[in-house]
């Protein structure tokens, strides 16, 4: 009995880390523009980035907001917006077969 509980609670954890992120569609990461705010990328994108680094470019500073989405089936797509002055400065090309 103490060995299924175990079995049971190993099952749990690993559905439970099984996907990092939250899920976003190729749709939105194309409606993003150069000069759009972090306020309008969030909304744009339905969520937060996961990560948000910075970074020193020709004496500038840069954050990169990222946005990762791993799924239950290994599946993953990550995206990343750089921005400066709190816009965004640069968008990423997505294949049109990205649906």
């Amino acid at each position: 009995m103490k060995n299924i509980k175990v079995v049971i609670l190993l099952l749990i954890a690993i559905l439970l880390s099984a996907c990092a992120g939250k899920s976003f569609k190729w749709n939105d990461v194309r409606s993003v523009k150069i000069g759009d705010s972090k306020e309008i990328l969030a909304k744009k994108m339905h969520t937060k980035p996961y990560r948000i680094t910075t970074s020193q470019i020709n004496g500038e500073h840069i954050e990169q907001y990222i946005y990762v989405y791993v799924g239950f089936d290994g599946s993953t797509k990550s995206v990343l917006f750089p921005i400066k002055n709190n816009k965004v400065v640069s968008i990423p090309h997505v294949p049109d077969e990205f649906k």
